[in-house]
């Protein structure tokens, strides 16, 4: 079953925590399927969950599991975005709102997102014709 006609676009909200529920595995499966259905898909993080594009996420050694400690994962996230960005180029847009970034320390992003005003996140998101904005409380 497809879920996006082709050639649509779809907004990708990801607020709030990235370890704090399931969200961030939906939207990391939900993403690269909709760019493999050759959606333009324009993706916007606020809270917490601008540390997904973060370089400095988990310099000091192997990636730990959010839900298990004691297992490693195979790539970062920010190495996730990366390999996404890069794929895709001229079909998926990455914002971080700014303020959010600098409030939680990270200012420090990976190449490839563009820094935005939190303003902007209303006119991104009126441009999609499908919208998603997975949060948390």
């Amino acid at each position: 079953m497809t879920l996006i006609k082709p050639a649509e676009s779809l907004f990708l909200g990801l607020m709030g925590s990235p370890y704090s529920s399931d969200w961030t595995t939906t939207f990391f499966r939900l993403l690269p399927a909709a760019l493999a259905q050759g959606c333009d898909v324009t993706v916007w993080t606020c809270g917490n969950a601008t540390s997904i594009t973060s370089s400095l996420m988990r310099r000091d050694g192997d990636p730990i599991h959010p839900d298990s400690p004691s297992h490693v994962c195979a790539h970062t996230m920010p190495q996730m975005a990366a390999g996404l960005l890069a794929a895709h180029p001229d079909t998926l847009r990455w914002y971080v709102c700014s303020y959010c970034m600098e409030e939680r320390g990270a200012s420090e992003q990976i190449e490839g997102p563009e820094i935005k005003l939190p303003f902007s996140f209303d006119t991104y998101l009126h441009q999609a014709d499908q919208a998603l904005v997975l949060g948390t409380k």
